[in-house]
């Protein structure tokens, strides 16, 4: 089973990632109810590592926040794109901390969390021969774009499966956030 961690996202921030959807040839546009923000990916794990990869994540203790979601990048940064994607503007200090607990936790369990620093963002298209100039192009045009804070309250792990040409996710536990006092 190929699982992710992810904050997912709200219908009024997906409504407005969905907006920004201009067909341009060689662009293949993610559907609007896989919008994400990936925190970690597990790839393909054995059932029996499910339970403790819950285990592991429920003890995570971050308070809820506010995420901002605003402009519009690609990558590689240079180059051709392959990747259309929302940023998070400066993110929030919880945010970064949610994600380095998900991954210490994760890390204590066999998962390598690769060698690239994560980055933030909410992928939108794979741009896989669209022309670079118009994906750019696209990308001026919205540089502006910012939709209302996400309130984050609880982050999910999901599994994800291919229906043919399509990816579709699969809710597999939510995990609230909340500040445990610690006594």
């Amino acid at each position: 089973m190929r699982l992710f961690v992810a904050i997912d996202l709200p219908g009024y921030v997906r409504e407005a990632l969905s907006e920004l959807n201009e067909s341009l040839r060689g662009m293949r546009w993610i559907m609007s109810e896989n919008f994400h923000l990936t925190l970690f990916f597990l790839d393909e794990v054995d059932d029996a590592v499910i339970e403790p990869v819950q285990e592991a994540l429920r003890a995570i203790d971050v308070a809820p926040f506010f995420m901002p979601v605003k402009g519009l990048g690609c990558f590689p940064t240079k180059g051709d794109p392959t990747v259309l994607w929302a940023g998070l503007g400066n993110g929030h200090p919880h945010l970064f901390q949610l994600q380095h607990r998900i991954t210490d936790a994760l890390f204590s369990l066999g998962f390598d969390p690769g060698e690239r620093a994560w980055q933030p963002h909410i992928t939108l298209a794979r741009c896989n021969g669209a022309s670079s100039e118009l994906v750019r192009q696209l990308m001026k045009r919205h540089v502006d774009f910012e939709t209302a804070p996400v309130r984050v309250t609880e982050y999910c792990l999901y599994a994800s499966q291919r229906r043919g040409t399509r990816r579709f996710y699969e809710l597999i536990e939510s995990f609230p956030l909340e500040e445990r006092l610690k006594g």
